[in-house]
């Protein structure tokens, strides 16, 4: 690439939505390095034929694949680009339903001959879109094993300021008020004040 931040939408578009394998490879070839790495979810592939084979299956098994670019940042100094991009797929073996979902990728670049190429993709997603990509009917189960993992963050907060095991975090009422919001006893603003008057 001469320009990453204004060439790379229309890479990851073809790269997501061709239906044409000699174009995909091109794509692959033209864009990432020979020692290129893919870091996924799902996945990871250490060479640049590795990552056309990931790409080859990701098309064949969702071919009606839809994508857009939200947002693309290029940080000149490291030579890497963020982007963030909004996806639904389709893949044809799996029955149920799925409402797509947000992905960051960081593309790693380095300069060979005056053009940018990809030495390392990084593909993050937030399990609520994980979820969303391929099986949308456990959202809601996705969302509540989350907001238990929170539940168990501060109770264990609240469990070690209680004890006194809080030599790295000091002052303060850390855990009480963040595990009654977390269990779903949200205080209001009166019984905190009813609180405080007892107190006195």
């Amino acid at each position: 690439m001469q320009d990453p931040k204004k060439e790379i939408s229309g890479v990851i578009r073809t790269l997501c939505t061709t239906r044409d394998a000699n174009q995909l490879q091109a794509t692959v070839e033209k864009y990432f390095a020979p020692d290129a790495k893919l870091l996924h979810p799902l996945c990871k592939a250490n060479s640049r034929n590795e990552i056309l084979g990931a790409f080859q299956w990701y098309r064949l098994a969702s071919p009606e694949t839809q994508i857009k670019v939200l947002s693309v940042m290029y940080d000149n100094d490291l030579n890497v680009l963020v982007v963030e991009v909004q996806e639904k797929l389709n893949v044809w073996f799996v029955p149920l339903p799925n409402e797509g979902g947000r992905m960051v990728v960081r593309l790693q670049l380095k300069k060979i001959n005056g053009l940018h190429y990809i030495t390392l993709e990084e593909d993050l997603t937030h399990p609520m879109d994980q979820i969303g990509f391929l099986a949308s009917p456990f959202l809601p189960l996705t969302a509540m094993c989350l907001r238990l993992g929170c539940l168990l963050s501060n109770l264990g907060a609240c469990v070690f300021r209680t004890v006194g095991l809080n030599s790295g975090l000091r002052g303060g009422t850390v855990g009480y008020d963040g595990l009654m919001e977390a269990a779903g006893f949200a205080r209001t603003a009166g019984d905190k004040s009813n609180g405080s008057a007892s107190k006195e």
